[in-house]
């Protein structure tokens, strides 16, 4: 459990990954763009960087490699936000940082193989496994399993996963269920319990659909909350939020309000571990997802609500970082983007 009474929040950035997916044609990045939209992302201070799914192309494995293996062990600084019990806020800058460099597998064996490869030359590596949890998502990809038999191939994967990470004691194993928002809480709970019983690190839970609200996601987390407080509170708790009705950024920040309110409900003595899936200016499938910019000027607004908290963070390459990732893509970022469009950036009103 947390040695403070803090929540402490990681940010997990998924340009390389879910806003690379989501690209096509003359917008997709080429691998030079890896490398540098890599670099540029670490001027955000952010936690984590997914570099993508490593078991598709060889050209696109080796430009993963190359990022796990130059960011994955640099050394980096950053400013460290603390909000405190009576809603004061302490900034102290060059905190000094290895990101975690995660990347994206099935739970076939063979794929796991592919990304511990390109990811075992990390200091901090994530072996990020998805898996659906909803049953029209694994009637779709699973058509020939049942959910008992998806969950006992949940349980070997994460086994092997941690096996063949296992000369790293810096590894992390994360698991993702796929479509978990609208997956029935009673089998939820049992892929959860399934999953804490192997191992794992990280619990990621998406909104895949994007269409849920903020307060049937307080519920969903309260009640993950309850599982996590009673059996695992050193497992940290993910958001991954789609944006299809324009909701990512609020359920996102609804996960930090509702562990501050669980905590504070429930008079426990330590904070809980939690992260947030973003990207630059939200890319991602379809309507995109939570935008990194938004969601961490809104923990800044918001922050007397959402606190104890530390998380780090350095908002002052905001702009400048957006309009290079989308250069990278062939595009530009919308001048009515928040946070970083220029019709808002300009603005003498600005929530950095």
């Amino acid at each position: 459990m947390n040695k403070d009474n803090y929540l402490h929040l990681k940010i997990l950035d998924s340009t390389l990954r879910e806003g690379a997916a989501s690209l096509q044609g003359e917008h997709c990045f080429n691998d030079q763009a890896w490398v540098e939209i890599a670099h540029e992302i670490t001027r955000l201070g952010v936690d984590t960087i997914e570099i993508g799914s490593p078991y598709g192309s060889n050209n696109v494995s080796s430009v993963q490699k190359e990022v796990a293996q130059t960011i994955g062990n640099s050394c980096l600084t950053r400013n460290s936000y603390q909000i405190h019990p009576d809603r004061s806020i302490t900034v102290e800058s060059d905190e000094t940082y290895t990101p975690q460099i995660s990347a994206l597998s099935t739970i076939n064996q063979e794929q796991i193989d592919k990304t511990w490869d390109a990811l075992e030359v990390a200091f901090l590596p994530i072996i990020h496994i998805v898996v659906p949890s909803a049953d029209n998502l694994q009637k779709l990809q699973y058509p020939d399993n049942n959910r008992f038999s998806i969950a006992k191939m949940t349980a070997l994967a994460l086994d092997y996963a941690k096996d063949i990470s296992s000369s790293n004691t810096n590894s992390q194993v994360a698991l993702s269920f796929e479509g978990a928002s609208k997956t029935n809480y009673y089998h939820l709970d049992y892929l959860i319990h399934n999953a804490l019983d192997h191992g794992v690190d990280i619990i990621n839970l998406p909104d895949s659909e994007g269409v849920r609200d903020p307060w049937s996601m307080e519920k969903l987390y309260e009640y993950i909350f309850k599982i996590i407080t009673a059996e695992n509170s050193e497992v940290t708790i993910s958001a991954h939020n789609h944006n299809d009705l324009g909701l990512a950024a609020i359920n996102s920040l609804t996960l930090i309000k509702t562990a501050s309110q669980y905590k504070k409900d429930h008079e426990l003595e330590r904070g809980f571990k939690l992260q947030v899936e973003a990207s630059v200016g939200g890319l991602g499938k379809r309507a995109g997802i939570c935008d990194i910019f938004t969601l961490m000027a809104g923990i800044e607004q918001f922050s007397p609500i959402l606190g104890p908290l530390k998380y780090g963070f350095n908002p002052i390459y905001s702009v400048e970082v957006a309009n290079v990732v989308f250069a990278y893509a062939n595009m530009m970022v919308d001048p009515k983007s928040p946070i970083v469009g220029r019709d808002v950036a300009d603005n003498s009103f600005n929530l950095f």
